[in-house]
C-alpha cells in the first residue's frame, strides 16, 4: 500500500488507501455475519466440485458433520447431487435478497453483487442450459483436471499426490457411467472435441501417470489394477459418444437470443446489451482500417504500396489489400515449432524488463510462473496458449503459462499457417497478455486482497471482462509506451489483435443469437480481420463451445479504456500511471463499472 500513499497520487488514491485501511478495523456484528455468509457460499461451492477444490488449494474440510478429503474425490453428477446444487443456489439467492443491503460497506456491496450474479449464472446453467445433459466436454475436462492437478501442483509430497491420483483413477468408471446416464442430446462439435480430449486423458494415464508411478512399488501395483479399468471406461465413453449419443437426437450449440442475453447479463456483469455492444464493435472496424493503412505504407516500400493498390474505386477494398500485403510481410518473421517454448521464455524476460523500465506498474516477485505445454485434454479450448493461476488457497504454488505445441501430425500448410499467425510480433503480444503485465501479474496482485474470504470470492467468481480486458489493455499500454521502439510491424500486429477482439465479439453474438453461418464467420475472420486459416478454424470451433466468453476481451478492453480516460481527466496532473494500475489490480477481479465509485470518477 505504500505506493498508494504517495502525495502525488492525489486525493482520489489516498481515499482508496483509507478505504482499504478501514477494511482492517475491528468488524461489527454485521460485518462478521456477512463474512460468514460469504465464507459459507465459497466453501459449499468448492465442496460441490472436489476437482476445483484441489485446483484452488482446498484439500480437506469438515462438511455436514464429517471430514471431506477433496483430493480423493471426483465431481458428482448424479441426479441427487445436481438437485442439491439447484436447491442450494435457489435458497442462497433468497437469503441474499432478504439481506438488508443498507448495512453493507462499499466492498461488501461489490461482493454481494458478485454472489448474486454467480447464483443467477449457475442456476441458468443448471436449470435451463443444462450443460451436464448436452455437453460431453463437461465430463471429459473434469476427469482430465482431476488427474492433471495432483500431477502438476506440488501441494503435498509426490507419493501422497500419487495416492490421490490413483483414488480418482479408481472412480473414473463411476464418472463415465454418470455421463452416459445424463447426456441426452448434443451437437457434433461437442462430440468432436470431447473425443479428442478424452484421448488426451487416456494418453495421460498411459504415459505421464504410468511413468511417475514407477517410483513407488505399492503405488505401481494399485495403478496396474486401476488403470485398465479406467482406460476401459474412457474407451467406453468414446464409443458411447461416437455411436450411442448421436442416436438420442441433436441439440444445437446455438443458445438463441433469450438464453444468450441472460447469460451475457450475468456472466459479463455489464450494463451493455448485446445489440449495443455489437454496434460498437462493427463501427470500430473502419477506424482501425485507417490506422492500419497508414502503418502498412510505412512497412512497405513505395513501389510495393503502389503495386498493391488496385485503384478499383473501392476504398475499403484497397485498404484491405494494402494491409494484407504488409501483414504478409510481417508474418514471414516467425519461429519454428521447436522454438515455441524457448521463445516464450525470452519474450517473458523482455516484457518483465520493459514493464519495470517504463514503470507501467510495480511487479511482484515473478517466482512461481512456469511455462509448460498445454495439457492435451485442454487443447480443444486452448489452441494456442492460456494462463492457469496458482491455487487461491496456496498462492505460492505454481502458476502456468500454457503454450500449445504444433501437433506433429499437421501438414506443412497447417504448420505454416499457425506460425505465420503467431509470428514474432504476435507471440510477444501473446506473452504480454497471458503473463506479464497481463494475467499472471493480475493474479499475483489479486492474491493480496484482504480479508481472505473476499480474495477467495473475487478469485472464484471474478469478472471475465475485467480479467481478459485487462490483458488486452496491457498490450495496448506496452505498445504505446514504446515496446520494440514503436516498431510499425508490432503496431500493425497489435491493431490486427484489436480487429481479432472485435471479430471475437461479433462472432459470439451473431452466431449464438443471429444465426450467422460458418461461411460468414470464416469470411469475417479471414477476409475482414486478416486471420490465418488455421486460426480461423480454431476460433470457429471455440465460438461454438464457449458462448459469451469471446465477448470478454473487447468489452473489458472498452471498459478499461473509458475508465482510464475519465480517471486522467478527473485527476489531472496528479495522475500517475503505475499507481493507477496498482490501485485497480489491488481490488481483485470485480466488474470495471465498480471502479467509478471506488476512484470517485464521474461516469
Amino acid at each position: 500500500m505504500q505506493s498508494i500513499m504517495r502525495w502525488r497520487q492525489g486525493l482520489t488514491l489516498v481515499a482508496i488507501a483509507l478505504l482499504s485501511m478501514m477494511e482492517l478495523q475491528p468488524m461489527s456484528n454485521d460485518d462478521s455475519k456477512f463474512l460468514s455468509l460469504t465464507e459459507e457460499f465459497i466453501y459449499q461451492i468448492l465442496a460441490f466440485s472436489p476437482v476445483t477444490a484441489t485446483a484452488q488449494g482446498l484439500h480437506r474440510r469438515r462438511m455436514d458433520g464429517h471430514m471431506r478429503e477433496f483430493d480423493r474425490e471426483l465431481d458428482n453428477y448424479s441426479a441427487a447431487a445436481i438437485e442439491k446444487q439447484i436447491k442450494f443456489y435457489s435458497a442462497f439467492q433468497k437469503r441474499l435478497l432478504e439481506w438488508n443491503q443498507s448495512t453493507l460497506s462499499r466492498a461488501q456491496m461489490v461482493d454481494y453483487r458478485l454472489m448474486m450474479d454467480a447464483c443467477e449464472a449457475t442456476r441458468l446453467d443448471l436449470e435451463r442450459l443444462q450443460s451436464y445433459k448436452h455437453n460431453p466436454t463437461v465430463y471429459v475436462e473434469m476427469i482430465g483436471n482431476a488427474l492433471f492437478g495432483p500431477l502438476m501442483l506440488e501441494y503435498a509430497p509426490p507419493r501422497a499426490r500419487m495416492d490421490h491420483i490413483l483414488e480418482r483413477l479408481e472412480k473414473i468408471p463411476i464418472a463415465v457411467q454418470q455421463a452416459k446416464e445424463n447426456l441426452q442430446t448434443t451437437d457434433p462439435v461437442y462430440t468432436k472435441v470431447a473425443l479428442e480430449e478424452n484421448q488426451g486423458n487416456a494418453d495421460m494415464i498411459k504415459n505421464d501417470i504410468a511413468k511417475t508411478v514407477e517410483a513407488w512399488p505399492e503405488s505401481r501395483k494399485r495403478y496396474q489394477a486401476a488403470a485398465p479399468k479406467a482406460l476401459a471406461a474412457l474407451e467406453d465413453l468414446s464409443r458411447f459418444l461416437r455411436e450411442d449419443l448421436p442416436k438420442r437426437g441433436s441439440r444445437s450449440w446455438q443458445l438463441g437470443a433469450e438464453l444468450y442475453d441472460l447469460k451475457f447479463k450475468y456472466t459479463l456483469q455489464t450494463d451493455m446489451t448485446p445489440e449495443k455492444f455489437l454496434r460498437i464493435c462493427e463501427a470500430r472496424i473502419p477506424e482501425i482500417y485507417n490506422q492500419m493503412t497508414a502503418l502498412a505504407r510505412q512497412i512497405l516500400s513505395k513501389p510495393e504500396a503502389e503495386r498493391t493498390a488496385s485503384h478499383s474505386g473501392n476504398a475499403q477494398r484497397e485498404k484491405a489489400a494494402l494491409i494484407r500485403e504488409a501483414l504478409n510481410l510481417v508474418a514471414q518473421d516467425h519461429t519454428t515449432p521447436e522454438r515455441l517454448m524457448p521463445q516464450a521464455q525470452l519474450d517473458l524476460d523482455e516484457c518483465v524488463r520493459f514493464t519495470r523500465e517504463k514503470n507501467i506498474l510495480p511487479l511482484t516477485g515473478q517466482k512461481n510462473l512456469q511455462i509448460i505445454p498445454t495439457p492435451v485434454f485442454m487443447r480443444g479450448v486452448y489452441g494456442v496458449a492460456g494462463f492457469q493461476p496458482a491455487p487461491l488457497l496456496e498462492p505460492a504454488l505454481g502458476a502456468f503459462y500454457w503454450v500449445t505445441p504444433v501437433p506433429p501430425e499437421w501438414t506443412p500448410e497447417q504448420v505454416s499457417s499457425k506460425l505465420r499467425e503467431y509470428n514474432v510480433y504476435k507471440f510477444k503480444l501473446l506473452t504480454m497478455h497471458e503473463a506479464v503485465p497481463g494475467h499472471y501479474t493480475q493474479a499475483e496482485y489479486a492474491n493480496r486482497v484482504k480479508p481472505e474470504v473476499r480474495r477467495l470470492l473475487r478469485g472464484l467468481f471474478g469478472n471475465g471482462p475485467y480479467v481478459e480486458g485487462w490483458a488486452q489493455y496491457m498490450e495496448e499500454v506496452m505498445v504505446l509506451e514504446g515496446f520494440l521502439n514503436h516498431d510499425p510491424r508490432l503496431m500493425l500486429t497489435f491493431l490486427k489483435e484489436e480487429l481479432r477482439g472485435l471479430a471475437n465479439a461479433i462472432l459470439d453474438i451473431r452466431m449464438h443469437r443471429m444465426n450467422m453461418t460458418d461461411a460468414a464467420a470464416m469470411d469475417l475472420m479471414e477476409k475482414t480481420t486478416f486471420q490465418e486459416h488455421a486460426e480461423a478454424v480454431g476460433k470457429l470451433q471455440r465460438a461454438k463451445l464457449s458462448s459469451t466468453q469471446l465477448c470478454y476481451y473487447f468489452l473489458g478492453w472498452t471498459e478499461w479504456r473509458e475508465l482510464r480516460k475519465r480517471a486522467q481527466a478527473h485527476q489531472g496532473a496528479s495522475f500517475n500511471l503505475a499507481n493507477y494500475h496498482s490501485a485497480l489490480l489491488s481490488e481483485g477481479a470485480i466488474p470495471v463499472r465498480e471502479f467509478y465509485s471506488i476512484l470517485g470518477v464521474p461516469r
